[in-house]
């Protein structure tokens, strides 16, 4: 029965191609062979509606739009397989498929469902610090068509931006770069479609705020200390910097531009002024730190006594004490007194010197204790209780009481002085007005002859 049809087919199609094409080639194609050929390339249109002699022809013998395309290319049907030969928008191949004739622009397959098929986010990459931007969604369709959509925005769990559901997004402010996710959700039928986009809330540019320095508040005569800066920026955070090291002006100690400190020697305390200034991008800081050259330790080197060498017998005098030490500097000092074993004065602790009465000069040691810290100095001065000045009081003569007459005695004198001690002495001898005896000057007496 099938074989019956198609044969029949193939003998209407021949006599339509046959009053159209002239020549050979009409005649060679104008068999069952075209019939094969389209339900081999076609099998799912095979007794269909377009299973006809309209696929190819208008009126016979005309052919359409599909039988001049199949004419002109190789009587191949794949060749036009991807060729829209009624020019209704739909390939050859399509309208087969549907089983609408690809000749006939007014006979095509229904058009398919236009579904939402994405969404895609658009606004700024970035967002500075505590600015705001805004954000929308554009929906892709099935059919490549796309148009503005009204999403709903979100942002990803973050505290550094915030957005409407709108898409009107604030940034927070921050200190450094951070990232957040802008999401956007849409629905069109039961379709939903969502999309995210990173955006970074972009911290503002970080400038120099300050400096300081850090190294030691001392440094030892003729020692040396290392000082470096660390410098604080606009974002709170600090970091170390090499900045130029100097000193204000002073003898007292060096430094490198790299902060080598090197102290010069002191006898007292000296204070210096480090300097430092850093440069980065367009702006200079600079920190100042003083610093104390701190002279050796000034210990208590001697003591020296001060008053009179000598001291008149019942009198008084009064001693002192001058330290010297270390660093050649003297000071006057409360030293406590006192005597080397000695009966002939006496002396206070603060040095008051009381002399005994002495009938000949005497010597006696004044000495001196003074303690600083842990150390003591000692110091003594030989002093000299001057006894008074000695006068003669009196002579007296010895020698006999009587002389025999014509007869001959030798006198002599002792003289007292003030200080009670007596001592023979040449004295110069006479005699009263007499004519009984003579006498020379030195006290030999000579009588004369007296009768009674």
């Amino acid at each position: 029965m099938y074989k019956g049809r198609t044969r029949f087919k193939a003998l209407i199609c021949l006599t339509l191609l046959l009053g159209l094409v002239a020549g050979v080639a009409a005649t060679a194609h104008a068999n069952s062979g075209y019939w094969l050929a389209f339900e081999a390339a076609y099998p799912a249109a095979k007794g269909s509606r377009i299973d006809t002699c309209s696929l190819c022809h208008t009126s016979a013998p005309a052919v359409n739009s599909y039988g001049s395309d199949y004419l002109n290319n190789g009587y191949s049907f794949t060749a036009i397989a991807n060729l829209d030969s009624d020019g209704d928008g739909f390939t050859n191949a399509v309208e087969i498929a549907a089983l609408t004739f690809p000749g006939n622009a007014a006979d095509k397959p229904a058009a398919p469902a236009v579904t939402l098929s994405s969404i895609a986010i658009s606004g700024p990459a970035s967002v500075n610090s505590g600015a705001s931007a805004t954000y929308s969604a554009t929906a892709t369709y099935s059919n490549a068509t796309t148009k503005a959509v009204s999403a709903t925005f979100s942002l990803g769990a973050t505290t550094y931006a915030s957005i409407t559901s709108a898409g009107a997004l604030t940034a927070g402010t921050v200190t450094a770069n951070q990232t957040v996710t802008v999401n956007a959700s849409y629905t069109e039928g039961t379709v939903t479609k969502t999309a995210s986009q990173s955006v970074t809330i972009v911290a503002p540019a970080v400038t120099l705020s300050s400096i300081a320095i850090s190294g030691p508040a001392s440094v030892n005569s003729g020692a040396s200390a290392t000082y470096s800066a660390t410098a604080t920026y606009s974002d709170a955070t600090t970091k170390a910097v090499s900045a130029t090291f100097s000193l204000g002006a002073t003898t007292y100690a060096s430094i490198t531009s790299a902060g080598a400190l090197t102290a010069g020697t002191v006898t007292a305390n000296q204070t210096v002024m480090v300097n430092a200034s850093y440069t980065e991008g367009a702006v200079t800081k600079t920190a100042s730190q003083s610093v104390t050259i701190v002279a050796p330790a000034v210990t208590l080197s001697s003591i020296a006594i001060s008053g009179p060498a000598s001291v008149n017998s019942g009198a008084s005098g009064t001693y002192s004490a001058t330290a010297t030490y270390s660093n050649a500097t003297t000071k006057a000092v409360s030293a406590t007194f006192s005597l080397g074993a000695t009966t002939y004065a006496s002396i206070t602790g603060a040095g008051a010197l009381t002399a005994g009465t002495v009938t000949a000069n005497q010597t006696v040691m004044v000495n001196a204790s003074y303690t600083e810290g842990a150390v003591t100095k000692t110091a003594s001065q030989s002093v000299t209780i001057v006894a008074p000045a000695v006068t003669l009081s009196s002579i007296a003569i010895s020698g006999p009481a009587s002389v025999n007459s014509g007869a001959s005695a030798t006198y002599s004198a002792t003289a007292t002085y003030s200080n009670a001690t007596t001592k023979a002495v040449t004295a110069t001898f006479s005699l009263g007005s007499t004519t009984y005896a003579t006498i020379t000057g030195a006290g030999a007496l000579t009588a004369g002859t007296v009768t009674a």
